[in-house]
């Protein structure tokens, strides 16, 4: 088992008059980390955010209690699984409770590190990054009209940035019954940093500005300051959230 140095922090940006992000590394200390992104534009994505995350810490208290050397690893990835279907629930429950918070939703990211290997749920934007010997690698897939369009190779991803459809979201938390997500499961080695984000980060700084901020190597909490001051830098428009995993030696 590594050693783990972690961090995490959410900034409202220069723009936004509320910052409806939301974050927890409270289960930091057992392998569990979350990032959420309220919708913007639509009512209560700061409460369905909040909701999301809190959900989503109360599922993986009990996944990671239960996490042994022998635990395989698809049974790990439904766990997750069921964890972000619950937190899809209670955003819809809530919602239904309260006219005024109809149509609330948030992306949703999910990141367990246990043993050698990290395990990665996402529905929406928010992104998760592996920096591993001076290379930055996206491990998850942006679940919008403009990522699918590039993927079928009807838009050229030079172009993406300035298409209408940018921030159209296919898939979210509380939007549909039964959420979509994604998950996969990588394995880690000493010196990785696993970095989370809400879009709020990339859209600001593309991956070559990433890679040489996690490459100067600075402790896990200055570094996420700088991504953060930054993100700020390059124009801050949206909330901005951070957490960043410092994968250290053999514990």
């Amino acid at each position: 088992m590594f050693a783990v140095h972690y961090a995490g922090k959410t900034d409202r940006g220069l723009r936004r008059e509320h910052n409806e992000d939301a974050y927890s590394v409270r289960h930091g200390t057992l392998g569990g980390f979350v990032v959420a992104d309220g919708l913007g534009g639509h009512a209560g994505g700061e409460i369905a955010s909040q909701l999301a995350v809190e959900s989503i810490d109360e599922s993986l208290l009990e996944i990671l209690k239960d996490l042994s050397r022998e635990t395989e690893t698809e049974e790990l990835e439904t766990s997750v699984l069921k964890a972000m279907g619950k937190a899809n629930d209670l955003v819809r429950d809530r919602a239904k409770k309260d006219a005024a918070l109809t149509g609330m939703g948030c992306t949703l990211l999910t990141a367990i590190v246990y043993e050698s290997r990290a395990t990665i749920a996402q529905v929406g934007d928010c992104r998760a990054y592996m920096w591993t010997a001076e290379t930055l690698t996206q491990l998850t897939t942006d679940h919008t009209v403009v990522a699918d369009m590039i993927a079928k190779g009807t838009l050229d991803p030079e172009q993406a940035q300035h298409h209408p459809y940018f921030h159209v979201l296919e898939r979210a938390v509380g939007i549909e019954t039964d959420v979509r997500a994604d998950v996969r499961t990588i394995d880690i080695h000493a010196g990785d940093r696993l970095l989370l984000c809400s879009d709020g980060l990339w859209n600001m700084l593309d991956d070559d500005q990433l890679s040489a901020i996690l490459s100067e190597r600075e402790d896990t909490e200055r570094c996420v300051t700088h991504l953060i001051s930054e993100a700020n830098h390059m124009g801050g428009e949206d909330n901005i959230t951070v957490v960043l995993v410092d994968i250290g030696e053999d514990a």
